[in-house]
This record gives C-alpha cells, structure tokens and sequence, in this order.
C-alpha cells in the first residue's frame, strides 16, 4: 500500500510523527504538508487519527519478538520473586511511570489497552513492576 502523508507546519503532532518513524519508513511514503496532519491512502481515505497514522507507518512487532519480551518478562519476575525482592512498584513510581508512557509516541491503542510499540508489552502490567523498564530508557 502506497502511503501519502501530510503534515502541517509547526504542529505538535508533526513533531511527534516525525520523532515515531525511522528513517527506514520516511523513505518508503511520500511527504507533503497541508492545513492538517492526516495520511491519505490509496483510495483517497483521510486518516486522521494520530495513533492510527502510527499504528499504519510503524512496522509491527512480529509475534516472535513479543513472546521473547515475554519470556524475559517473567524470567526477571520469577527471578526477583525468587530472590525475595519487592517486585510491584508503589503507586507513586507506578504514576511516574505511566506519566511517562502517556505522552511518548511509542504508547499506542490496541485491542489489550495502551501497549509500547518498542516492546509490545500492555503499559499497565510493565509500569506495575519493579523488574520492567521502558525500553527506550525514559524509566
């Protein structure tokens, strides 16, 4: 599917796009600018919607990688829990946390809730323990 996107001068949500995408991605669609951020397919819809442009540009996580994520998840979990150490996060750090995802533009909707595009991972489980980080360093 060829992907025309149109971005609008001095936008927040230009900003933010540009920040999401690799290089990789900005050379395979076509840029333009406009009134509005929006995508244009090829059969002339108007997406709008700024998770949705992301959710369209950005390449998936493949369904090996977020078993692997997975796995490592509870690996460190069992592992702490094992160890006696604490493993849920307070409500304090779990606030910061989810502060944090809020406004990062790998936070994404999906059919479980807000989930990390990096890591594929369900924001309230990661941000909830101890033994999880976000996998670009923001926490």
């Amino acid at each position: 599917m060829t992907y025309r996107l149109f971005l609008s001068h001095d936008s927040e949500k230009n900003k933010q796009i540009q920040s999401s995408l690799t290089d990789e991605i900005w050379q395979t669609i076509e840029v333009d600018y406009d009134s509005e951020v929006y995508l244009l397919l090829e059969d002339g819809s108007k997406i709008q919607d700024l998770d949705l442009i992301l959710a369209l540009l950005r390449p998936s996580l493949s369904f090996e990688r977020k078993i692997k994520n997975l796995g490592t998840s509870f690996k460190n979990l069992v592992k702490a829990k094992v160890s006696g150490e604490k493993i849920l996060a307070s409500n304090e750090e779990i606030n910061k946390r989810r502060a944090v995802c809020k406004d990062c533009p790998f936070s994404v909707r999906s059919f479980y809730g807000k989930v990390c595009s990096e890591c594929g991972c369900n924001i309230k489980a990661k941000t909830s323990f101890l033994t999880e980080e976000c996998p670009k360093g923001k926490w």
